[in-house]
């Protein structure tokens, strides 16, 4: 669909070039049809040269088809028009360079100014044809009048244009103020709902491990005697759940990384994600990926990046499993990830809200961004985790 900026555009080129062919028709004749003693020659090349210098400026002034209605513009003009009445009294194919004048006056007055403007330059024409003398006959007004009024209407449709081109130039500014706003409260949304990921996880992991350590110290502590199976069995404990914490510790920090992009392919980022964590875990780990690989924008990106953590995070903790696949399938109309393992499964069947607080965060990003988590189990058949997410914003 053509827009009134593009056709302000297309306008705009449109009368340069008109312009660059009256000046290569009006130079050509002159130069090749006019004796070569010529008296008023080098004074129509001044005033020509001068001409094509204004036109240039006007068009450096009026770049973008803008309406410069400045104080000193209306002077501007009046040079011009002067220009062109002084070189329409030398030779008849400067009536030529009406097809840049018109169009260049209107794009430099604004609307109050342009009409008046415009009569002025037919006048000038009317005046120039009859030799500057004031002699009017009944065709000649007809003339007159057809002069006038085609005058204000082209003054009235370029400047409909113009006005066009600015409100929508402005609309696409808001629009783009307003999709930069919404980016960056999206953000904001993810790190919340991240920071409350991270807390509850910390409050269910170490700091559940920490308060059992303390405990089983202060029962060894508190045994009468200092010594015997009870202290051992409790310093036992804490050392136990001091490793757990530990590992829940670093699982943490793992989660909590840069993704370490440095403008790679989301496949690939997965990848390292993947046999990261098999190295740490022993879990045999595989990729596939079906589809055309995109990009699909840093929050969706993130999202899907997220999911893979906290599904193998899920798998090593839960699932007993000695294989994981991760599937990345990008469709025509949405991307998904699938991570499947063949651990014991969820005795509970079905359902995207089964897991912890984890999966119920991934689950509440995932449909902020239009997408979809379920989570497929049967006992003793495994458990697969997807993540489908739109590939266009709104989609």
């Amino acid at each position: 669909m053509t827009t009134p900026y593009d056709m302000s555009a297309r306008w705009t080129l449109g009368w340069r070039v008109l312009a660059a062919a009256a000046f290569a028709v009006v130079g050509f004749s002159v130069a090749f049809s006019t004796p070569a003693g010529w008296p008023a020659a080098g004074r129509f090349w001044v005033l020509y040269s001068a001409l094509l210098i204004w036109y240039v400026v006007i068009q450096r002034l009026g770049r973008g088809g803008m309406v410069r209605a400045l104080p000193w513009s209306y002077g501007f003009y009046l040079v011009g028009l002067v220009l062109w009445a002084m070189i329409l009294s030398l030779h008849p194919a400067t009536y030529a360079f009406a097809a840049f004048m018109f169009p260049a006056t209107y794009s430099l007055l604004s609307i109050r100014y342009s009409i008046p403007s415009g009569i002025a330059l037919s006048g000038v024409m009317f005046l120039a044809g009859n030799g500057w003398r004031l002699k009017v006959g009944t065709g000649d007004i007809l003339a007159i009048l057809l002069a006038v009024a085609s005058s204000v209407m082209l003054a009235l449709f370029i400047h409909s244009i113009i006005r066009q081109s600015i409100e929508r130039k402005l609309l696409i500014d808001e629009l783009e103020s307003t999709r930069a706003s919404l980016a960056s409260a999206e953000r904001n949304a993810g790190m919340m709902v991240e920071r409350q990921r991270l807390a509850q996880q910390i409050h269910d992991t170490v700091a559940q491990g920490f308060v059992g350590i303390v405990t089983h110290l202060e029962a060894a502590e508190a045994t009468p005697d200092g010594t015997g199976p009870g202290i051992r069995t409790h310093i036992a404990e804490a050392k136990a759940l001091a490793r757990e914490s530990l590992e829940e510790a670093r699982r943490l920090v793992w989660d909590l990384r840069p993704d370490l992009r440095d403008g790679a392919p989301l496949p690939a980022v997965l990848e390292r994600q993947l046999a990261e964590w098999s190295a740490r875990t022993g879990i045999r780990g595989e990729q596939v990926v079906t589809g055309s690989a995109r990009e699909l924008g840093p929050n969706r990106e993130t999202a899907l990046l997220q999911a893979a953590r906290e599904a193998l995070n899920n798998v090593k903790s839960h699932a007993r499993a000695s294989r994981v696949t991760v599937t990345l399938s990008y469709m025509e109309d949405e991307v998904a990830l699938d991570v499947q393992d063949d651990g014991g499964g969820i005795a509970n069947g079905r359902g995207s809200g089964t897991g912890g607080f984890g999966l119920k965060a991934l689950d509440e990003r995932v449909r902020g961004l239009g997408g979809r988590l379920t989570l497929e189990s049967q006992p003793g058949e495994g458990t697969t985790l997807t993540v489908s997410l739109p590939a266009e914003p709104g989609g």
